[in-house]
Parts: C-alpha cells; structure tokens; sequence
C-alpha cells in the first residue's frame, strides 16, 4: 500500500553511515528547538556533540574483514524485559570482550537532548549512534581478540532497536512493512553486524512490575516512551512485532526469575 511504502522509505533514508550523518547535520542546523537545548545545555555537551559528529563522519580506520569476523551478541527487547541483567551477567562471561550500548555511554549527556525533540530528530540521532557504537565495538573486539580468539562482543540493544521503535511510531499493524522487508535486514556498511540476536519477551504484567520497582527504588525514571508503551498498546504490538520480523531474531521467554531467563539465554547462544 501507499502508507507501507512511505513508511518504509522513511525507515530506509538512514540505512548508511552517510545518510545517517546528513539528517543528523540537518537536524542540528535546522531544528529550532535543537539549537535552543544545546545553547541552554552546559558547555561540555556541545562539546561532547562535536566529538560524536567526528567519530559519526570518520569510521574506524581497522580492517573490514577483521570487523566481519567479530563474533558479536546483540540483545533486544522491550524495557523491563531484563536486558540489564542479561548483559551484566553475559558481560562477566570470560569470553566476552567488550560491552557496549546504544546510544554509547560514553556519549550519554547528550540522549536528553535529543529524545526532547520530535519523533524524527530523536531518531535521527539513535540511528546515528549505532555507527558510532558499531565502530567503539569493532576497535575493542580486534584489539581484545588478539588474546582471546573465542571471545564476543555484547551488545545491549543495537539497529534492531532503533528500526523496531521508528516504524511503531509510523506505521499500524496494517501497514507494518513485511518480514521481508529490506528494513529488517542490517545495513551492509554497519559493522560489526550480530552473529547472534536474542530477544527478551515478557508478559506485560512482568514487565511493568520490573519498571515500576526499579522506579519506585529510584534506580531509574519512567520514561515518556514507556507511557506511552503501557497506555496504547497497539504501539506496544507494534514494537514488539516489528522486532520479531528483524531478521535472524531467537525470541526467548522471559517471564520467568533473572536466573531462569539468563539460563535460557546462555542455551540459546551456547555459552
């Protein structure tokens, strides 16, 4: 349908690491609300702001087949699905060699910039960030892999996350792109792309009692995105839907106790 294709062709415009740096350039040049943040943001963060635009303009300078050879993990889901507690305990695995987010932590003072703008500038700068995250993930892995040869890399969410949020905020269950889709496939110039993709699923009801506790321990705030993830849940489907038909997904039910959801994971992976 008409609505499908320009969905997909909005999902699409960032599928490059140059087409990434354009939009994220034109939002930065053209979003009145950007500059009015960043002109009121302490002087560390437009700096920190010129460093991520160097690092998202100059990929890194390592061998591509070294970075292809990069056995990576990437795991996804929805908040509260238990994605921290994976990770932190895949990440004391003795193989794995390096643990990153998107967007990098390194550059975390500038995610409550962006996700203050509109849906599409917000985007913009996530989709962005993978490249940025893909690259710190590649130096880290070759370096490291000279002394363990078996180890992983470990993503906490990566494109995947990025694609499945842009088109639950474009599109219906209707016009959701199919499995087929090239959206659901990794950008040929992102690397290191996912050996393996794991995604967490839990119950609605485990899921808001995750957050909800992790709120009320002030360990972390409840976002506008999740309110709106508990309020229409026609959004929450389309999230979850739109990560199913990512290509090379393993679902894995993650209802149950922290210790039984990182047992299936590790089965799933093999570790």
């Amino acid at each position: 349908s008409m609505l499908r294709a320009i969905s997909t062709s909005c999902a699409m415009a960032y599928r490059s690491r140059d087409a990434a740096a354009r939009a994220l350039q034109a939002v930065l040049d053209s979003n009145a609300a950007c500059k009015a943040l960043l002109a009121e943001a302490p002087a560390e963060v437009p700096e920190m702001l010129k460093q991520f635009l160097a690092a998202l303009h100059t990929p890194a300078q390592v061998d591509l087949a070294q970075a292809r050879n990069l056995t990576t993990i990437v795991v996804e889901g929805l908040d509260g699905t238990g994605k921290s507690t994976v990770t932190t305990s895949l990440g004391a695995h003795p193989r794995c060699l390096a643990v990153l987010r998107t967007p990098p932590t390194e550059y975390a003072p500038l995610r409550p910039i962006f996700d203050r703008l509109d849906e599409e500038s917000r985007r913009t700068y996530y989709y962005a960030a993978n490249y940025v995250a893909g690259d710190m993930a590649v130096v880290r892995g070759i370096e490291a892999m000279q002394q363990q040869p078996d180890g992983f890399i470990l993503f906490d969410r990566f494109y995947f996350s990025t694609v499945a949020y842009a088109l639950a905020h474009r599109c219906t269950l209707e016009t959701l792109p199919p499995r087929d889709d090239p959206i659901f496939t990794w950008p040929a110039d992102l690397v290191p792309a996912p050996t393996r993709a794991i995604l967490l699923v839990a119950s609605e009801a485990a899921r808001t009692q995750r957050i909800q506790g992790r709120a009320d321990a002030g360990e972390t705030a409840i976002t506008e995105e999740e309110v709106k993830l508990r309020k229409n849940m026609e959004f929450r489907q389309l999230v979850g839907e739109a990560y199913v038909r990512c290509s090379g997904m393993a679902v894995v039910d993650a209802d149950g106790s922290p210790a039984a959801v990182l047992a299936a994971v590790q089965a799933e992976l093999g570790l």
